[in-house]
């Protein structure tokens, strides 16, 4: 196995809206970075791993930096993943012929092409390695749906319920050397710790725990973190302070390095890949009686927050909708 990894630096400037709630940033807390990990096997076949501290890609971008990466570089399979931060911001699609240029589009272009050079420096300088596999017990959040009495979900920290307390690992260590030249770690859960009171730009938990890795391996080693499935997972304490975000990230950065630790060589010599499929049964339509407490139960919400998360007129078009 071959295999090689670069980051780039992506923090948006000063002014730019962050995403959830949308907020105008002040500052920043942490940067935010894109990395990338290339693997290469004996018969050829080449993956690019791509983890970035962004909200989310949709599936448009999705399509478009696969193509470039295909196109450009030759790698067939690409994994995209976002650590889904509330505190940081979203990649669009690129400018098309005749849009507006904007200082947001100038930035958006620039991560599509930061996405590739990186990318490209990963593949050049990919290197002989061998792959360790590991994983430790951590937990940095807690399943966040709670079924009441009258059967609505609301949401709340539910101790009980499902959740993933462990990280899992994939180091990739030159044959000659023991420093990595990276360290793929996954765990599940929102990072949803920094305030949304905040209008400082933030990675979140998931920035900090790459800040513990690279203190004790130091910051030539690229750190990648991988979002699982987190949908009902909320990162713990919700919603309070940019030092509880950087307190879940150490631990979470210290368990995966007692995974890579403890990781066990891969013993495979070539990259294969599987996909599967699940069919999920949808819940039957709620009447119109409850769609329209529902409704009128937010209406009421909104008029009562003096900073509402949408402008009243997109907020109004969604309801109606």
């Amino acid at each position: 196995m071959k295999a090689g990894a670069a980051e780039r630096d992506i923090t948006p400037p000063v002014g730019f809206v962050i995403n959830h709630p949308p907020r105008e940033s002040i500052g920043v807390h942490d940067p935010l970075f894109v990395r990338g990990l290339v693997l290469d096997d004996e018969a050829g076949t080449q993956v690019a791993v791509m983890c970035s501290d962004l909200i989310g890609i949709g599936f448009e971008v999705a399509d478009e930096l696969r193509e470039r990466i295909r196109s450009e570089l030759g790698i067939e399979h690409v994994l995209l993943n976002c650590s889904h931060p509330h505190s940081s911001v979203g990649l669009g699609a690129r400018r098309r012929e005749g849009d507006e240029a904007t200082a947001q589009s100038r930035w958006n272009d620039g991560v599509h092409d930061a996405i590739i050079s990186m990318f490209v420096e990963a593949r050049d300088s990919a290197v002989p390695v061998t792959l360790r596999a590991g994983r430790a017990p951590v937990q940095v959040g807690f399943n966040r749906r709670v079924v009441k009495d009258d059967g609505f979900v609301t949401m709340d920290v539910n101790r009980k319920g499902p959740a993933v307390p462990w990280v899992n690992v994939l180091v990739a260590e030159p044959k000659d050397s023991g420093k990595p030249v990276a360290l793929l770690f996954q765990h599940t859960a929102h990072p949803v710790i920094a305030p949304d009171t905040s209008c400082l730009t933030s990675a979140d938990y998931p920035g900090a725990a790459v800040a513990r890795i690279h203190q004790e391996l130091g910051g030539d080693v690229v750190a990648l973190f991988g979002q699982g499935c987190a949908g009902n997972i909320n990162g713990y304490p919700l919603r309070t302070t940019h030092e509880n975000a950087d307190k879940a990230g150490r631990k979470l950065g210290d368990a995966a390095l007692k995974a890579m630790r403890e990781a066990a060589p891969v013993e495979a010599d070539r990259i294969t890949f599987r996909q599967g499929h699940s069919k999920l049964s949808a819940h039957e339509l709620p009447t119109m009686e409850v769609w329209q407490w529902v409704v009128d139960h937010l209406t009421a919400a909104y008029e009562r927050h003096d900073n509402p998360w949408l402008p009243e007129d997109v907020y109004r078009g969604r309801m109606e909708t």
